[in-house]
C-alpha cells in the first residue's frame, strides 16, 4: 500500500493563514452590518422624530391657534388678547372711520357735482391733500387727537374719504344731461331732479367708491395699529413678527383678508339691493 503523504509545514501554515483571514473578513462583515443597521435605526428614529415634530409644530401652532383662537402673547411678555377680540377691535375702528367718511364725503361729493362754484373752491384743496398717504398723517394725528383711538379713527377716515368724494363727483358728472333737460321741460323742480335723476344715477359710482374705500380702510387701519396701537389685528401681526411667532403672522394675514372680504361683500350686497336695475341676470 502506498503511504499517504503528510502535508508539509509550509502547506499547513498557508491553510491556517487563509482560515484566519477568512474569519477576519467575516468578523469585519458582521461589524460593518452591525454599524449599518445601527445607523439605519438612528436615521429612522431621527426621521420619525423630525416628522413628528413638524406635525406637532403645525397642529399646535397653526391649527391649535385657529381652533383655540388665542394669541400666545403671554409667552412673549406682550398683552394677551384673543384673536376674536382683535377682530372686534379692528372692525370697530374700520367701521367707525368708514361711516364718518360716508357721512362727510357723500354730501361733499354731491355738492361738488351739482354746484360749480363750490367745486371750483374745494377741488384744489382736496387734490392737494389727497396725494398725502394716510400713514403720513399718523404722527400728526397722534399729536393732534387726545387718544390713540381717535388718532386711528382719523387715519382710517382719511383712507376712505377722498376715494368717496372723487367717485361721487365722477358719478354726478356722468349723468346723462338729456334726462335732466327732459325733466326740466316737463316742469320738474331742482329737488325732484336731484332725488329722482341725479342721486339714482350716482348710486353705482357711490357703491364702487365704498367698495374701494373699504379695502383702503383695512390697509390703513392695520398699518396704523402696527404703529400707534396696543390691540387689533395689525398689532397682533406685528407683535408676532417681533416675537418670531410666524404661525400667528399667517393667522393675522388670513384674518385681515377674510375681514376685508366680509366688509366688501356686505357693501356689494347693499349696492345690489339699492340698484336693482343694474342686475343683468
Amino acid at each position: 500500500m502506498k503511504r499517504q503523504r503528510k502535508p508539509s509545514k509550509q502547506a499547513k501554515g498557508s491553510w491556517h493563514k487563509w482560515k484566519s483571514e477568512r474569519d477576519d473578513d467575516k468578523a469585519k462583515a458582521v461589524i460593518f452590518h452591525g454599524h449599518k443597521s445601527q445607523e439605519a435605526e438612528k436615521n429612522n428614529i431621527w426621521q420619525s422624530n423630525l416628522s413628528g415634530n413638524c406635525r406637532n409644530h403645525w397642529y399646535d401652532n397653526i391649527l391649535g391657534n385657529l381652533l383655540a383662537a388665542e394669541c400666545p402673547g403671554d409667552r412673549y411678555d406682550t398683552p394677551t388678547e384673543s384673536c376674536w377680540e382683535s377682530w372686534v377691535v379692528s372692525f370697530q375702528r374700520v367701521f367707525t372711520g368708514f361711516i364718518v367718511a360716508q357721512i362727510i364725503g357723500i354730501p361733499i361729493g354731491l355738492i361738488m357735482g351739482i354746484n360749480r362754484h363750490f367745486r371750483e373752491l374745494s377741488f384744489p384743496i382736496i387734490e392737494i391733500l389727497r396725494p398725502i398717504p394716510p400713514l403720513a398723517w399718523v404722527p400728526t394725528a397722534v399729536i393732534f387727537w387726545p387718544t390713540p383711538e381717535m388718532s386711528i379713527t382719523f387715519v382710517t377716515f382719511l383712507g376712505a374719504f377722498f376715494t368717496m368724494v372723487l367717485n361721487i363727483l365722477g358719478g354726478v358728472k356722468n349723468v346723462d344731461i338729456r334726462y335732466v333737460r327732459a325733466a326740466i321741460s316737463l316742469g320738474s323742480s331742482k329737488t325732484d331732479i336731484f332725488w329722482r335723476i341725479i342721486l339714482p344715477a350716482t348710486l353705482p359710482s357711490l357703491f364702487t367708491g365704498m367698495t374701494v374705500g373699504m379695502g383702503i380702510t383695512w390697509e390703513v387701519v392695520v398699518a396704523a395699529e402696527m404703529i400707534a396701537s396696543r390691540s387689533g389685528l395689525g398689532f397682533m401681526t406685528w407683535q408676532s413678527y417681533v416675537a418670531g411667532n410666524y404661525p400667528v403672522i399667517v393667522i393675522g394675514m388670513i384674518s385681515i383678508g377674510i375681514a376685508g372680504y366680509i366688509s366688501s361683500s356686505f357693501i356689494r350686497l347693499l349696492g345690489g339691493r339699492l340698484t336693482p336695475w343694474l342686475k343683468i341676470i
